[in-house]
């Protein structure tokens, strides 16, 4: 207490200033009543573990909804350009270590043909899901849902940093996970580098104000 404001106290502990200010005023006491050992016992369990169980319940309930609301992709097939990065690319598959060239050269995107894209990490991620799961298309949407939940949490991180507030900051990220403007950028596989650099933005966000 003797390195913190009780505004910042507060802060952290989730509760408001008032009742660390009434804290404060009875562990500076010289001594302390029956009624006064009960109030200090009242105040402080009360709200550490009610703030945790808030945010894992906040967590939980993003992570469910998003799963939810995009559960019908998994059985989707490899449409358009999931034919080039994906299922017919050498790259992915890992043909004489070819995955390694790609952060060297824009060419090798569409199955080694000349691309103006630069996008290794994508490429990673289709040949992280090709050991896995081969040419099942059911593994590559599961991956496109998990980052696209991953990016949900990230917003509702960034949320409670600025405001503090955790009806705001869930609310926030249960509008991003349910919106339909990012339906295509969920269900359609070739369109997994939006999310995966939304990813790394909000990231970089977070850590640069932590």
């Amino acid at each position: 207490m003797g390195s913190k404001t009780p505004e910042q106290i507060a802060s952290d502990l989730g509760i408001k200033e008032r009742k660390v200010r009434k804290i404060i005023k009875i562990d500076g006491s010289k001594s302390l009543g029956p009624a006064d050992r009960k109030e200090c016992q009242h105040i402080i369990p009360q709200y550490i573990p009610s703030k945790k169980i808030v945010i894992l319940a906040s967590i939980l309930l993003i992570v469910v909804i998003g799963f939810a609301v995009y559960a019908n992709s998994l059985g989707g097939k490899f449409l358009f350009d999931d034919e080039n990065l994906v299922t017919s690319n050498p790259l992915v598959k890992g043909y004489s270590n070819a995955i390694l060239r790609v952060f060297a050269s824009d060419r090798m995107l569409f199955a080694g043909e000349k691309s103006a894209f630069y996008r290794p990490l994508q490429l990673v991620t289709y040949a992280l899901d090709y050991r896995i799961w081969r040419l099942n298309p059911f593994g590559y949407h599961l991956t496109n849902i998990i980052l696209h939940i991953l990016v949900s949490l990230s917003i509702y991180w960034l949320a409670s940093i600025l405001f503090k507030n955790n009806t705001l900051s869930l609310l926030t990220a249960l509008l991003f996970v349910v919106h339909p403007i990012h339906t295509v950028v969920v269900s359609y596989i070739s369109t997994r580098a939006e999310p995966l650099y939304l990813l790394f933005t909000l990231s970089c966000l977070i850590f640069y104000i932590k």
